[in-house]
């Protein structure tokens, strides 16, 4: 183990700790680890990815036949993996049924990777599916969304203008070193005016309110944000950019937005 140490890269008493938890179980005295929850989940996703040469880590967690709180449990977990350890986390299985925050993605699993979804019941009956593989990808900042058909008719739409200028796609918003930053769809940073394209899974209860709370916040930073369904630009594209101009057009007469440099 010392050689070991020696010669990687990683945090030489993060991998002695790592070791001494493996071999004695979390419930044996002295078991505890010196290291903070979020510090051992982003090393050990960094120790996993370097052990097979990769830049990261990917999770696929089978979905059981859980209850609401089950189900929740395992998302909120997931998500946390996600946010202190860089994990990539993919639940497989059906969609869920309890927790509408997580967006489902159909993806038929070619067959020759079918083999090695063989400890769930689930995956190989979608390897047969004929349906279209469906991926989705987080958003590249600066462009409207490949994967929308709203962003990108609304991006159409507010190209000819000139007094639209200025605008960002898809920008992440920190707003406080502590919080967790917000991701914009589209923001006028100068201006402090964010737009928001909601698509279906905005609709869900726990999206509804998470949006709403979300929107006080960025509107107590003095943010003004307008919401538009996928719907809305895609059947009215000139009704959305009016609405757009308008309050685009308030905001300059009302002067600059104070915290226009804070996205990334």
């Amino acid at each position: 183990m010392s050689t070991a140490r020696a010669r990687s890269r990683h945090f030489g008493p993060f991998l002695a700790d790592l070791a001494e938890r493996g071999l004695r179980g979390p419930h044996h005295p002295g078991g505890r680890s010196r290291f903070a929850p979020g510090v051992r989940a982003a090393g050990l996703a960094r120790v996993i990815a370097d052990a097979y040469d990769r830049q990261s880590c990917v999770l696929v967690v089978a979905l059981p036949g859980a209850d609401a709180d089950a189900e929740r449990t395992l998302v909120a977990a997931a998500e946390w993996l996600v946010r202190h350890g860089g994990f990539t986390v993919w639940l497989a299985g059906g969609p869920l049924r309890h927790a509408d925050r997580v967006r489902s993605v159909p993806m038929p699993v070619p067959a020759r990777f079918a083999e090695l979804a063989s400890t769930t019941e689930r995956l190989p009956a979608l390897a047969a599916e004929p349906e279209s593989t469906v991926l989705a990808w987080p958003p590249i900042a600066g462009v409207p969304r490949r994967d929308s058909a709203a962003e990108q008719a609304l991006e159409r739409a507010l190209a000819p203008h000139d007094w639209a200028r200025g605008r960002r796609w898809n920008q992440t918003y920190e707003w406080h070193v502590l919080a967790t930053a917000y991701r914009l769809d589209l923001f006028w940073p100068t201006e402090g005016l964010a737009v928001e394209v909601d698509g279906p899974e905005h609709r869900g209860r726990i999206a509804f309110a998470n949006d709403r709370r979300r929107d006080v916040q960025l509107q107590l930073l003095g943010l003004d944000v307008l919401r538009f369904t996928n719907e809305q630009v895609l059947t009215d594209a000139p009704a959305v950019v009016d609405g757009i101009r308008r309050l685009l057009a308030r905001r300059r007469a009302g002067g600059t937005h104070p915290h226009g440099d804070e996205t990334s």
